[in-house]
This record gives C-alpha cells, sequence and structure tokens, in this order.
C-alpha cells in the first residue's frame, strides 16, 4: 500500500510538472571547467565536474575570435573529459559546457575557457576573485583576511590591495574593435605593525613602510596625503588604444592635459572629455624581440603634487603592455592542477594562501616541475625559492605574488597576530633553512648546468626583489615591481638576464659588479638609492653590468624636498682607502625621460666607515655610456668625484669614462665643460675621460715610406705642438699628448707586412687600446693585469701614411683607424686612434717640419697652376651633362664654385649660376673619364677631396674613382677640357689648382663685421661665447688663425647659441656664419 501511494503521487508531480512545462529535475552546472593542451597547441582535453544526477549528457560549446557559439561536440552522462583535436594552434578559441536532459532542458554554462592562439592580438585577464570582498580564515588559530588591511589598527582604511579607486582603464587594438575592460589594482603602503597611519614612527627614514619617501600621513607634517600606486597588465602584439577615465575617488575630477605626463612617450594622446583620455601605446615588442614595455601616466601633475613638494607623483598609473604567450592548461578557481606527470603546474584564478609545493623547487621540495604557469586573476601569497634543481624550471604568467602576509623587516616591528606567517620571511619555510638575503621575495641558487626562467609576475612587496645567490642561473623576464620595493642582486658565479622587466627600489635597484644583461627594461627609483650601483669596497676588473635599450621613468621625491646625491640613476660608493680599482660597466641605448636628481654620481666617496689605510691609490676606471638621451638636466649636477678621507695620505683618480653619443635637453654634450652639466673634482683624469662616438674601422690605407730606423719627434699639424709621452699624468700609463715646445723622440721601426712601430724614450713601444675608444699610450697597464712587455704586439702597430708636403697620417690596426690630436678630451690634447679619414687633427709631421693649408666652406675661384686658366662651366650653360672647362679671367658666376663638406674629408662642388654639382660623367672610373655638372645627389662620383700639394695648391681628387682632376693634355689655352686622371705626382701642375676666394666672399668679409645685428658675446671671451641675432637657420664654422676649425655646428633662426670655449687655445678666431642667402664673418678674441 505504501508503495502504491508513493508512485501515485510520483505520478501526479510529473503531471503538474507537465501541465506547467516545468522541468522533471533541475540541471546544475558542470563545475571546475579547465584545460590541457599538447605542446602544438593542436588538440585540447576538457575537463569539468559533474554536478547533476539525471543528466542525458555534457554539450561542448566553441567560438572563435569574431565567431558564434556553435556545438562542437556531445557526451553522454556522467563523462567529466573530453578531447578535441584539428585545432588552429595560430587562432584563439573558447569553449563552455553544460548538462543537458532531453533536448530542451539545459543547465547553465561552465565559465569560459579561453585558449590564446599564436597570432592574438590583444588579450585582457579577469580581475581576481574575491578583491572585492576578501574572505576570512582560520590558520593555526589565527583568523585573518585573505587580503591585509592597509592599517591594522584601522581597518576602516581599506585594504593595502584592491581595485584601484580612481582609474578605470579599457583597451582596444589600435587597428579597430571595441573597448575590453583590463582590471587596474591599486596598492598602498602597508602598515605590518599596530601603530596608527599617520603616527611619525613610520616616516622616520630607513626601509620602514613610509620609508624615506615619506609616502604617507605624518601627525607632525601637515597636510601629507597618503601615497598610491595603481597598474593594469594586458597582452598586445600590434599597437593599441587605452582609454583612461577618473573615477571618483580620484583627488582630482577633471584632467588638465596640459599637466599630464606620459613616460616614455606614448604614440598619441587624445583628450575625449574632461575625464578620460585616450592613449596609442606600440605593442609589447621591439624588432623581432618579444618583451613587455611599461608607461607611466601622472595627471593633474601640478594639483595633485602640492602637498608634497616639487617633484612628486603622488598617484601614478602604470600600463604594462606584455607579449601573447598562450598557456597549455589552466585550472579551476582556487585550486592547483598538475598535468603531464606532475611537470606542469597550474595555478586557478582567486587568492592562494602560501603553499610550499608552488613556492619551493629543486632537490627537497618539488623537484617534479618543470612549469608553472600563473594567471592573471591569480593571487598568491608567498614568495618562491630555488635551489638545487636538476632540470630546467619556468615560473610564469600574468599572476600577482605577495608578502603581504608575512614580515619584511628584520625587527620586532612586525604585529605576530597579525597571520600565521607574521613572523617568517617571504621564502622562509623550505626544508633548506633558506631565508632568502636581504628580504627578499624570489631567491636562486646553486643551478648547476639548469637554469630558472621567472617570466611575466608583478610583485606586491617590500624590502628586496629577485636575487640570484651562488652558482646560480636566472631568466627574469617580464617582470614588474608595483609594490613599494624591489631590487635586483647578484652573488659571484651568477649568470643572470633582465628583459623587458620594470623595477624599483627602497635603496639600490642592482649593483654593476656582478655578471649580468639587462635589455628592454624600465626602472624607476623612489627616493632611496640609485638604479645603478657600483658598490662600496668592491675591487673588480671586469664589472659585468651590461644593458641595452633602458627606460628611466621620472622618480618620486621626498615631501620635505630634501634627497641626497646617490638617490639618482648611477651611483659609486666605492671608498678611499678601502678601493684599489672599479673598471668595467657597459650601458647602451638609455632615455631618461624626466627629470632625475642625478645621473651620473660616479668615482670615489670618502665615507668614514671603510678607512683601512691598505689601497692608498683608488681607481674608478672603464665605464662606457652610450647613446642616452636625457630629457632634462638632473636637479644636481652630474658629478665625477674623487674624494679622500680627511687627514689620510691617499689618492682617488676617475679615469677612461667613455660618453658616447650624451644628449641632454636635445643638446650633444661634447667635451665636459659643455652646458655646465658636469661637475668634476681634482683627481678626474680628463685627458681620458671622452665625449666622441668611435667610428667602424676603415680599409686599411697604402704604406708610405716610413723613416725606417730613424729618431723622430711628431709634430701636430693641428695645434702646431709637439708631441711626448706624457709620463706627468698619474695612473695614465704615459699616453702620448701634443702639448709642448719640445716632443719626445721615438724610433720608427719596421713592424713587418707594411706595418712599422714607434718605440718611446721609455722603451715601451707607442700602443693603442680599442676598448678605450683608441686611447695612445706606452706602459702597461698592470693593474688590469696586462703583460709587461717591450716587444711589438699588434695594438702597437701602425702603417704611415704619406701626405702631402712631408706631412703623414698613422693608421692602427688595433682599431683600424687614423690616430688624432682629441681637442675634446681635457687641456693636454692626447692621442686617439679613433678617425676615419686623414683630416686636419690627424696630420702630423716629422721635426716640425711641413705645413697644412686647407679649405674651408664658402665660394671660391678654381684656378689651375699650368695655364693660370679657370675651371668654369662652358657656355654658361645651367643644363645637366654640360661640360667642364678652363678659360681666362674672373668674371661671371659660371666660373664661380661653392664648396661644402658633406662627410669628413668630402666635399661637393657646386656651380654658382647653374647650381649644378661637379661630377665624372657616368660614373667612370677610368682615365680620361670627363667632367661635368649634373643634380647633386649624395654619389661619390659627385663628391671630392682636397689634398695639399705646394704652394697653397691642392689635387682634386675624385671619391668613386680615387683618380685626380686635370687639364687634358697639359693645355694652356681656353676650352682646355677638365677630366680626370691617375694620381697627383710632383711637379705634375695641370693637376694643381689653387681655391681663390670670390670678390663677393671678400666684400662681405668686410662689410660683416660692421652688421651689428648679430652679437658674439662676451668678446674677448674666456669661458663661452654666444652667438645671437642671426635671422635664418645657418652653418656656423669657427676657425682659429692658423686656418684649423674648432667648431662647425647648425643655428636656427632667432636661436642664442651657447659655445664653450675651453678646449680652444688662446686667441683670435673667425666665426663664418652661413645660410642661402649670406656669408656673414665676425672675429671673437679668446684669452
Amino acid at each position: 500500500m505504501k508503495h502504491v501511494l508513493f508512485y501515485s503521487r510520483l505520478l501526479m508531480c510529473f503531471i503538474i510538472c507537465s501541465l506547467f512545462s516545468i522541468p522533471a529535475f533541475a540541471l546544475n552546472a558542470p563545475a571546475d571547467f579547465y584545460y590541457f593542451r599538447n605542446a602544438a597547441l593542436t588538440e585540447v582535453t576538457l575537463y569539468w565536474t559533474d554536478k547533476s544526477s539525471t543528466e542525458s549528457g555534457f554539450e561542448i560549446q566553441q567560438k572563435t575570435d569574431g565567431g558564434n557559439w556553435s556545438v562542437v561536440k556531445t557526451v553522454n552522462s556522467n563523462v567529466t573529459q573530453t578531447k578535441i583535436t584539428g585545432l588552429n594552434a595560430n587562432n584563439s578559441i573558447e569553449f563552455r559546457v553544460r548538462a543537458f536532459q532531453g533536448s530542451s532542458n539545459y543547465s547553465p554554462f561552465t565559465r569560459v575557457q579561453r585558449l590564446v592562439g599564436k597570432n592574438s592580438k590583444l588579450e585582457v585577464y579577469p580581475e581576481v576573485p574575491g578583491i572585492t570582498n576578501p574572505k576570512s580564515v582560520t590558520v593555526d588559530g589565527i583568523s585573518f583576511d585573505v587580503l591585509q588591511d592597509q592599517c591594522p589598527s584601522e581597518p576602516n582604511k581599506g585594504k593595502a590591495t584592491r581595485l584601484s579607486t580612481f582609474y578605470k582603464v579599457e583597451v582596444k587594438t589600435a587597428s579597430g574593435g571595441s573597448y575590453m575592460d583590463t582590471p587596474t589594482y591599486e596598492t598602498r603602503p602597508q602598515i605590518r605593525d599596530q601603530r596608527s597611519q599617520n603616527d611619525p614612527f613610520h616616516s622616520n627614514g630607513g626601509h620602514t613602510v613610509y620609508g624615506y619617501g615619506d609616502y604617507g600621513p605624518n601627525s607632525n607634517v601637515p597636510n601629507l596625503t597618503l601615497h598610491s600606486r595603481h597598474w593594469t597588465n594586458f597582452d598586445a602584439q600590434e599597437d593599441i588604444v587605452v582609454r583612461v577615465t577618473l573615477l571618483g575617488n580620484a583627488p582630482t575630477s577633471t584632467i588638465n592635459l596640459n599637466q599630464t605626463e606620459i613616460h616614455p612617450s606614448p604614440i598619441s594622446v587624445t583628450q575625449v572629455n574632461n575625464k578620460t583620455i585616450e592613449v596609442k601605446l606600440p605593442a609589447a615588442k621591439t624588432g623581432n624581440t618579444d618583451h613587455a614595455k611599461h608607461f607611466l601616466i601622472a595627471f593633474n601633475r601640478d594639483n595633485w603634487e602640492t602637498p608634497r613638494g616639487q617633484y612628486s607623483f603622488e598617484h601614478p598609473l602604470m600600463i604594462f603592455v606584455n607579449p601573447v604567450k598562450p598557456a597549455r592548461a589552466s585550472a579551476p578557481e582556487g585550486k592547483i592542477k598538475t598535468f603531464d606527470s606532475g611537470k606542469l603546474m597550474v595555478m586557478g584564478a582567486g587568492i592562494h594562501l602560501p603553499d610550499n609545493q608552488w613556492r619551493f623547487f629543486g632537490t627537497g621540495e618539488n623537484a617534479t616541475v618543470t612549469e608553472l604557469y600563473v594567471p592573471g586573476d591569480a593571487y598568491l601569497h608567498g614568495g618562491f625559492y630555488f635551489k638545487n634543481i636538476t632540470h630546467n624550471v619556468k615560473v610564469w604568467g600574468r599572476g600577482i605574488y605577495s608578502d603581504e602576509l608575512f614580515q619584511i623587516y628584520g625587527d620586532a616591528l612586525n604585529w605576530e597576530q597579525r597571520t600565521p606567517w607574521a613572523r617568517t620571511l617571504p621564502v622562509e619555510g623550505n626544508t633548506w633553512g633558506e631565508k632568502g638575503k636581504w628580504d627578499s621575495k624570489v631567491g636562486v641558487e646553486n643551478t648547476g648546468n639548469f637554469k630558472v626562467t621567472f617570466e611575466g609576475l608583478s610583485s606586491l612587496g617590500a624590502r628586496m626583489g629577485v636575487v640570484t645567490d651562488i652558482n646560480a642561473k636566472l631568466d627574469l623576464l617580464d617582470h614588474k615591481d608595483v609594490g613599494y620595493a624591489g631590487g635586483l642582486y647578484q652573488a659571484q658565479s651568477t649568470q643572470t638576464l633582465y628583459q623587458g622587466i620594470y623595477t624599483v627600489n627602497d635603496d639600490d635597484i642592482t649593483y654593476c659588479h656582478q655578471n649580468y644583461t639587462m635589455r628592454y627594461c624600465t626602472s624607476r627609483n623612489y627616493v632611496n638609492g640609485p638604479t645603478y650601483q657600483f658598490g662600496w669596497g668592491v675591487n673588480t676588473l671586469e664589472a659585468g653590468a651590461k644593458v641595452y635599450d633602458h627606460i628611466i621613468i621620472p622618480s618620486d621625491r621626498p615631501a620635505n624636498g630634501s634627497y641626497g646625491k646617490n638617490h639618482g640613476v648611477f651611483n659609486s660608493r666605492l671608498q678611499s682607502g678601502n678601493l684599489e680599482i672599479h673598471a668595467g660597466g657597459y650601458f647602451e641605448n638609455f632615455t631618461i625621460t624626466g627629470q632625475d636628481n642625478i645621473i651620473f654620481n660616479l668615482g670615489i666617496s670618502a665615507d668614514p666607515d671603510r678607512n683601512e689605510d691598505s689601497k692608498p691609490v683608488s681607481i674608478f676606471s672603464d665605464k662606457v655610456f652610450k647613446n642616452f638621451e636625457i630629457a632634462k638636466h638632473s636637479t644636481n649636477d652630474n658629478l665625477l668625484k674623487t674624494r679622500v678621507l680627511e687627514g689620510k695620505n691617499w689618492k682617488s683618480y676617475v679615469r677612461f669614462i667613455h660618453f658616447d653619443n650624451l644628449v641632454i635637453e636635445g643638446n650633444k654634450v661634447n667635451n665636459i665643460n659643455d652646458g655646465d652639466f658636469f661637475d668634476y673634482e681634482e683627481g678626474t683624469l680628463l685627458h681620458t675621460i671622452t665625449f666622441f662616438s668611435m667610428n667602424s674601422p676603415v680599409a686599411q690605407p697604402t704604406s708610405g715610406i716610413a723613416p725606417i730606423g730613424q729618431n723622430i719627434t711628431l709634430f701636430s699639424e693641428f695645434n702646431n705642438k709637439n708631441v711626448r709621452v706624457n709620463s706627468g699624468l698619474p695612473v695614465s700609463l704615459s699616453p702620448l699628448t701634443a702639448d709642448t715646445n719640445s716632443g719626445s723622440t721615438f724610433k720608427v721601426e719596421n713592424a713587418g707586412n707594411g706595418y712599422v712601430a714607434l718605440k718611446a724614450e721609455n722603451g715601451y713601444y707607442v700602443k693603442v687600446d680599442a676598448g678605450r675608444y683608441g686611447y695612445v699610450y706606452t706602459e702597461p697597464d698592470l693593474l688590469r693585469g696586462d703583460s709587461d712587455t717591450k716587444t711589438i704586439t699588434d695594438e702597437a702597430k701602425f702603417v704611415w701614411v704619406d701626405l702631402a708636403n712631408d706631412t703623414f697620417a698613422l693608421w692602427s690596426k688595433a682599431t683600424g683607424l687614423y690616430v688624432r690630436v682629441e681637442k675634446n678630451t681635457g687641456p693636454n690634447n692626447p692621442l686617439y686612434a679613433a678617425s676615419k679619414s686623414a683630416g686636419n687633427q690627424t696630420i702630423f709631421s716629422k721635426n716640425g717640419t711641413g705645413s697644412s693649408p686647407s679649405i674651408t666652406d664658402g665660394t671660391y675661384f678654381i684656378q689651375n697652376k699650368n695655364s693660370n686658366l679657370y675651371v668654369e662651366i662652358a657656355s654658361q650653360s645651367i643644363d645637366n651633362g654640360a661640360n667642364v672647362q678652363q678659360w681666362s679671367g674672373q668674371t661671371g658666376n659660371h666660373k664661380k664654385w661653392e664648396i661644402t663638406q658633406v662627410d669628413g674629408e668630402w666635399y661637393k662642388i657646386v656651380n654658382v649660376n647653374s647650381g649644378k654639382s661637379l661630377e665624372v660623367a657616368n660614373r667612370s672610373t677610368a682615365n680620361g673619364g670627363n667632367i661635368q655638372q649634373w643634380n647633386y645627389t649624395d654619389q661619390p662620383q659627385k663628391q671630392w677631396k682636397f689634398v695639399n700639394t705646394t704652394d697653397g695648391y691642392f689635387s682634386i681628387i675624385n671619391r668613386l674613382s680615387g683618380k685626380a682632376m686635370e687639364v687634358a693634355a697639359r693645355s694652356t689655352i681656353n676650352g682646355g677640357n677638365i677630366q680626370q686622371w691617375g694620381t697627383y705626382n710632383s711637379g705634375a701642375t695641370h693637376k694643381e689648382f689653387k681655391f681663390i676666394a670670390t670678390t663677393s666672399n671678400a666684400r662681405k668679409a668686410i662689410t660683416d663685421t660692421e652688421i651689428q645685428e648679430i652679437i658674439i658675446s662676451p668678446n674677448p671671451a674666456k669661458d663661452f661665447i654666444q652667438i645671437r641675432g642671426v635671422s635664418k637657420n645657418s652653418v656656423v664654422s669657427i676657425f682659429n688663425v692658423q686656418g684649423n676649425q674648432v667648431y662647425k655646428g647648425e643655428i636656427k633662426a632667432n636661436e642664442i647659441k651657447q659655445l664653450s670655449t675651453h678646449s680652444w687655445a688662446k686667441g683670435l678666431f673667425m666665426i663664418h656664419i652661413q645660410n642661402n642667402e649670406y656669408t656673414k664673418t665676425l672675429k671673437c678674441l679668446v684669452y
């Protein structure tokens, strides 16, 4: 009877459900949906958990970008995984699953799983689940929120990390499409003790919560506000547009675009309305190299900074543009999954408490995993440590890892009951007993022949960031410091690659003496310590830092506006009495986007904490800073310091610092006194501090007739000084300098194979150091381990190149360049093998004989020595192809020639009448090739050099053919043809020409000195001159009374041009100002 009653009621239930179209049993959505792809990304296995008991099966749907959802497969009931094959690895695809019962009863869908393809252009990540309302948990009897309060004693102040309350950020590809939300996070300096938020203790300096930066309120200092940082991560393989909108809690309600700064410069910025801007940014790659890019946006800077001082960014927004990289697998929210026999581990979305299985890798801990993937919506508590690994290990993704549950300072300030880990360091708790050096968040040690790759994660932390410890190899890629500290330290015997990282500091970001390479990175100095620290007491001959393509974005500044000179980009705390030598370090392609405190604070300090009298001579040496673009001169002048502790009989020197293409505020710095950008102290060896770029080697020239076996003195025709071995310059290796009236004697020896060697009076051969920008010296550098040899090495080999009138040049085998007198490297006029051609600065004579007249830009008649006739265009033609001949008389513009330097020793020769240039017809390289006129283009048949012959005459050599211009058949009559033939030989007067300034030029030269609208001041001058009143863009050429050019450059219309005169000898100088309308000449006396 009971059974009959049960079935009757069940039947009635079905009848009622049918009448009202109610499903007999509601289906639950499958849970824990995730995937695993094969290595080729062509097939995927989908996994889920069955949450229903009456389903008929499961329906799997897929959707490609731009497409619609469609059913790709159905499987039977109780099946919880399926494989999909035939996927295109280049295309992104999404999957979802639902249960079904019959043909019309369906459960809700699972969360969508997106499988990123290799050719995806833009990927954003969901926000971290639970970040808005973090849950409370109890571990080891301590209850705590999984996201910590900014101030535990005042929980109403909010969480230390949360979704941004200031900014909403959306992104789309620049080529089109719709905007997508990209979660923007906010972090504030976390207080881990029980003091109030505005307790002055937190701003006492040092590595405390507000530390040197005074980042929080302080009851002793009115108007200080709480600092915050904001950031978002997304992936983009093509240019994108980011739309940033101010939210209601932002400190300002409108955007003033004139007060908005974006560093580095974006492609474009558009203001949409008073709360929104759109910023176009480049893709996450440079050339063929994929790497993250980092952009700082600071709104309404003048308004927000008022309480903090002139240079503070109150609440900067960081935009991180990452490369697109497909993940092979996913995990359900809040869970961890492993694949491939445990080799691949994947974190699910959400907030994860510390767990040793994903924190520690190597023998004794997790020795199986080779790859850990942390997606962008995962938030991990804890640091990482890698030790004694037996295979390569890669940890990567776009997730966040935080130290907020842990102790960060080695003191008793942490509130022990705050979390179970409040007295534990972020990497502590492993079986090795390692706690991490310098309170680090990631430690790598003893990797042997294997390597750790740590890629793409964002670190929310204080104190030190990533440390490469003893015998370790690490690639740190696309990593970001988004908390209140960071830093990158390396121990000895390490190899580290940093690429695409964004790094910050509350102390030095990194030292420069270990072995690492850094490419495409961005750094931001907070308020204590520099980006690059050359150290305290580190002695090394091979500081291993090599940095390329680096961006420095503007720093935060202390509220009180007071900051020391160590808080900059490059700094040295190497100390006299403790240091012997610190050599090495290479830095190339730097962009410094804003005004920093100081860029170069280099050399040796006199700090008293290391003062043993064991190394009475200290040397800071051999650094290269190449291609530096500095937007604004730093608050403090750059400094080369050579200090000695007071009362000590020590010496400190800075030498061989090479600034190669240094540009500050748009001005190329040519010597240390240009623009008043540098201060330097007594021990700075100016003859070794260079500001020129090293040329590429040129072809070895033909050997001349050297005076083998003779003892000679070298006389510089450039500055009319003899060359000596200058043994009086300290720790300089007795270099050659052209600064005396009585030079040293050198014996010319045959070095074989067309080379010569010059033996100095000290018994050493003159050598060239290619690594020191062609420095010419004699004595070995024993400190760096040079062999104390007096034999002829390749560094001591030169080609003797004969020039006109018994002058010569020296071509160095070591650099493949010509030896020159360097005019921009201090007052000693040192010699460097760094010129690509034999120009004025490279011309020497033996025993002071010889002279070197030169041709400068201007308008001339050209007269042949043999015939005394003038070079002209036949029939005054203005046509291409018109012939060039000789004719009598200095009349007519068809006889006037405009000489203009185009490339070193090469010039173009343009007829004043036609505006066309001399060239060898048909690019001929044969004897008899005709000379004609044609429109000028940058081609070698149109370019000429002038070689001194005798008595003020020159041979005119074509660049393409190498042949000399001549009057055919030695003709002395009007109409004699001009052609090319062979080379100049002594007595070949039909190949010799004199350049005579035109009458109009001579008249102008007299008139120009009387014109008052162009002013040279001060005049006489001591340290600098200013040129003002130039009405058109012009070329400025300045010559001394010997005719040697000391300066050539451009001046813009109405520009005030200031030039340093420190490298000019005392005397009278002629200043030529030339444009397409006039040439003006003025005189200036330098004393």
